[in-house]
């Protein structure tokens, strides 16, 4: 999944193949986005770029399928760090049938984005 965030327009846009999920939002709000569901070089794809607005603070996660959606939203209504939220939810989400990555940011017009990742190998 590749995914441009626009400071200036305060938009998102993504497009992405494969078993990559996506959290965006706040504490208030959060949408689930994927991509197009498919392995690259399997056959061919279309690949369809969408976009959505972002407002300061928002956080953004994208995971791999060895991470559960389910029960994923619960974790974000606490005021955590983009590290401590990649480690709550390893270790809450993980699936144990995969290899695991959560990705991590918070999002802002004005300050540098700040990413932080977490990795569980099977």
């Amino acid at each position: 999944m590749v995914v441009n965030l626009d400071r200036k327009k305060r938009t998102a846009s993504y497009a992405g193949i494969g078993n990559i999920s996506m959290f965006f939002g706040n504490q208030d709000q959060m949408k689930w986005r994927t991509g197009n569901s498919g392995i690259l070089g399997y056959r061919q794809i279309h690949i369809r770029e969408m976009s959505f607005p972002w407002e300061d603070g928002d956080v953004l996660i994208l995971h791999t399928d060895g991470l559960r959606k389910e029960g994923m939203k619960h974790l974000l209504h606490h005021n955590r760090s983009p590290s401590e939220l990649a480690k709550v939810i390893c270790e809450h989400q993980y699936s144990g049938q995969d290899d695991a990555l959560v990705l991590v940011c918070s999002v802002h017009a004005q300050r540098a984005v700040k990413v932080e990742e977490e990795t569980i190998r099977a």
